[in-house]
C-alpha cells in the first residue's frame, strides 16, 4: 500500500562512514597562538569540537588562556594603583553578576579589586594589594 503511494523505505545496512575532517596540529597551534584567535572561532573555521582544539594545544604544551571570551573590558583597571579606584558603568544585570564581572576583568588584567555599588548605574572599583 505503502508502494503505491510513492513512499520508499530507508534503505538498510551500514551507514556510510562520515569524513573526518583533516588538520594538521600546527594549524591549531598557529592560530591560536601567532593569531591569538580564540577557540570557538578556530572549532569553526577548521569543523573540529573545541574538546579537540583544546586537546591538540595541550599534548603541543601550549597553554591554555582561562577565561575565553571574557576578556578586560576596561583597560584602564590595568593603570590603577594600590588603594586608587574608578567610577564605572554598571555591568550585569544583577548585583552578584555585577561583581562577578569585575572579578574577573581584574583577574585578566592580573590585579585584585574590591567592588561597591554606587548606584543603579555606577560602581565603584577600588584596586587592592
Amino acid at each position: 500500500m505503502l508502494k503505491e503511494i510513492g513512499v520508499t523505505a530507508a534503505q538498510k545496512g551500514p551507514k556510510p562512514a562520515r569524513q573526518k575532517a583533516k588538520y594538521h596540529e600546527s594549524d591549531i597551534r598557529r592560530l591560536y597562538v601567532d593569531e591569538d584567535k580564540p577557540i570557538v572561532e578556530i572549532s569553526r573555521t577548521l569543523k573540529l569540537s573545541a574538546v579537540t582544539i583544546t586537546s591538540s594545544l595541550r599534548s603541543q604544551g601550549v597553554r591554555i588562556k582561562i577565561g575565553g571570551m571574557r576578556t578586560i573590558v576596561f583597560p584602564e583597571l590595568r593603570r590603577l594603583k594600590i588603594g586608587e579606584f574608578l567610577a564605572l558603568p554598571r555591568v550585569g544585570s544583577t548585583k552578584r553578576h555585577t561583581y562577578v564581572r569585575y572579578y574577573e576583568m581584574a583577574k585578566s588584567a592580573g590585579i585584585k579589586v574590591g567592588v561597591n555599588v554606587i548606584s543603579g548605574e555606577k560602581v565603584r572599583v577600588t584596586r587592592k594589594v
